[in-house]
C-alpha cells in the first residue's frame, strides 16, 4: 500500500521533472504563486523535505531541502 507522500507525488510527476536543492523551501514557496503549487512541502521518507511546482511553460520542478544533520559536532 503506499503512503499519502507516494500517492500524491505520483499524481504530479508524469514526464521530466526538474530537481533543485534550496536552503530554506520555506521561504522559497512563500515567494511561490500559489496556483504553481503542485505537491505542498512534506516530508521524504529518506529525510528530505520536497514540494512540487508547475513552471508557466508546464515543467514540473522539485524543490528539495536537504535535512538537517542532528548529528554536526557530537563526537562518538
Amino acid at each position: 500500500e503506499m503512503t499519502d507522500y507516494q500517492v500524491e507525488w505520483q499524481a504530479g510527476s508524469r514526464g521530466l521533472v526538474l530537481s533543485f536543492m534550496v536552503p530554506d523551501l520555506d521561504a522559497l514557496l512563500a515567494r511561490a504563486p500559489a496556483d504553481s503549487v503542485l505537491v505542498p512541502a512534506r516530508q521524504a521518507p529518506w529525510g528530505h523535505r520536497l514540494a512540487l511546482l508547475l513552471d508557466p511553460d508546464g515543467t514540473r520542478l522539485e524543490f528539495a531541502q536537504p535535512r538537517e544533520d542532528t548529528t554536526a559536532g557530537q563526537e562518538d
